[in-house]
């Protein structure tokens, strides 16, 4: 007992000691670079008082709309290079704080889809409701809380690494004097222009990398402000994003106050007809042999929402063949380790690259860096070209490491790919609802068809134009098709693929 006490109080001794180390260090530091700590509490002091002069989203009900009608999406547009259409995109947050309750809706049009999606939450417990299949699951996401177009999301998250806030500078926007403060938003650089006069944010910059377009500069400028219930909004958001792959993308969104008693009872009785979703069928990043030399793996992502990521590879004599690239680096690590565990000694030879889109294609550059020959279209070259030339130096990847000589083969309109004991074929079924450019890849001797974002079973309506017409275009290519795999929703089989062709289109 006395040997633990002596032990005891030598650890204490020491404790007391570092502490006090420390404290002479920080006092040296403090006293060489009085500047840092100046800036520092100057900056933050800066912050806190825009944060309360914006007012807190919880403290108060509140009701906005938020309304794009031109919204340009190029990560999901119908082609891969300016110029680039633009959708409707409309979203509404309701908060009740004496209930706290949350009612978020969202209306998107892309891409051959309308999404019509609400989420309620409360209390730690909520759900999403997909309006389109008329189902739901649970979910307490705060939507509220995630919006990126209020400058309240910027100054919450930099206070949560308030030893990062620092003042920078003054300088004039749009003709406002304003303080420059600098902080961390999560584990990217921001800065922001604080009013002098009236302490609201009228600019926000972030420097973050985005799967896979690289490092990019993001800009919000917020004009217009209005008070809605003691919470300062800006009626105007200009929004910018640059990349090294689009250049400059401009959205202007517009926020208003709407009514909210009537609304969320109309929107709440809406959601009477839903049922909840039942993904216990999804075997999660597991190998599916669907005949010899032919796999899915199955929900790569792990995903327990309404959207899972299925990737096809076939086993060729001399190599090995992936269909897609989804959501980024790490999703196409994992599916490279599982295949060289499935499929030991081969090389990845090809990558069937099935459309442009930023979910399909964000884990492209894994494959090059892997010597991987893409698969694509002749109007994605110069997409692709650019992806793989993207600057990473805030996240640095396998490819920015180690350089690669990007390969590609073209489908237009097919391609055969094949041994003596495998082949493939790629079709470019374009132009369809989605995308221009859309490839299927269909294995003839097995009867298997890969196709992507145009056929998701369970995880989308069967009856959309999007299906119908993908039928259609099937059905004149002549394919005789027993198993239906998409890079989305559950591999259809047998009799209900056959169904699928039956029915009148």
């Amino acid at each position: 007992m006395r040997k633990l006490c002596t032990i005891f109080a030598v650890v204490r001794l020491t404790s007391i000691l570092v502490i006090a180390c420390l404290s002479v260090t920080c006092r040296n530091i403090q006293q060489e670079h009085p500047d840092l700590f100046d800036s520092n509490k100057d900056g933050l002091e800066l912050v806190l008082k825009s944060a309360a002069t914006h007012g807190d989203f919880f403290s108060n009900s509140i009701s906005f709309a938020v309304n794009n009608p031109a919204f340009i999406h190029p990560g999901q547009s119908l082609r891969a290079t300016p110029p680039f259409e633009s959708y409707l995109w409309n979203r509404t947050y309701r908060y009740d704080a004496s209930g706290k309750i949350e009612i978020s809706t969202s209306k998107q049009v892309s891409g051959g889809y309308v999404f019509n999606e609400i989420w309620v939450t409360g209390d730690n417990s909520g759900h999403y409701y997909n309006l389109n299949t008329k189902t739901y699951y649970a979910d307490n996401t705060s939507m509220l809380a995630l919006l990126d177009l209020v400058p309240q999301t910027y100054l919450r998250s930099v206070l949560k690494n308030r030893g990062s806030i620092t003042q920078t500078g003054i300088s004039e926007v749009n003709g406002q004097s304003c303080f420059i403060v600098e902080g961390m938003h999560g584990s990217f650089r921001q800065r922001m222009w604080i009013d002098q006069q009236s302490h609201l944010v009228i600019k926000i910059e972030t420097i973050r990398n985005t799967s896979p377009y690289g490092d990019g500069l993001r800009s919000y400028y917020f004009t217009d402000y209005k008070t809605i219930n003691g919470i300062s909004l800006p009626g105007r958001v200009q929004y910018i994003s640059h990349n090294s792959v689009f250049g400059d993308v401009e959205n202007t969104y517009l926020i208003n106050e709407i009514d909210s008693s009537t609304d969320s009872a109309a929107i709440i009785d809406a959601l009477s007809e839903c049922v909840k979703i039942d993904y216990s069928y999804r075997k999660n990043a597991e190998a599916i042999k669907l005949s010899d030399r032919l796999y899915v793996l199955e929900n790569i992502s792990n995903s327990e929402e309404n959207w899972s990521y299925n990737v096809l590879f076939a086993e060729f004599d001399a190599y090995v063949l992936v269909t897609e690239a989804p959501l980024d680096n790490v999703t196409s690590e994992r599916v490279i380790q599982k295949i060289k565990e499935i499929i030991p000694n081969k090389p990845i030879r090809y990558l069937v690259q099935s459309h442009h889109h930023n979910d399909h294609i964000g884990g492209i550059r894994t494959y090059i860096a892997e010597g991987t020959t893409i698969v694509t279209t002749k109007g994605n070259t110069e997409f692709i070209d650019k992806i793989a030339r993207a600057p990473y130096n805030l996240l640095p990847d396998r490819l920015s490491k180690n350089s690669n000589d990007l390969k590609f083969e073209l489908a237009d309109p097919k391609l055969v790919i094949g041994d003596d004991i495998m082949a493939a074929e790629v079709y470019n079924i374009g132009p369809t609802l989605h995308a221009n450019e859309m490839l299927v890849t269909y294995f003839p001797k097995q009867g298997v068809l890969f196709q992507a974002d145009l056929i998701n079973d369970d995880e989308w309506p069967l009856d959309s134009d999007l299906t119908k017409n993908t039928l259609q275009a099937i059905k004149k290519l002549g394919l005789k098709i027993n198993t239906i795999v998409g890079l989305h929703g559950r591999t259809i089989h047998g009799k209900d693929a056959q169904k699928l062709f039956d029915a009148k289109l």
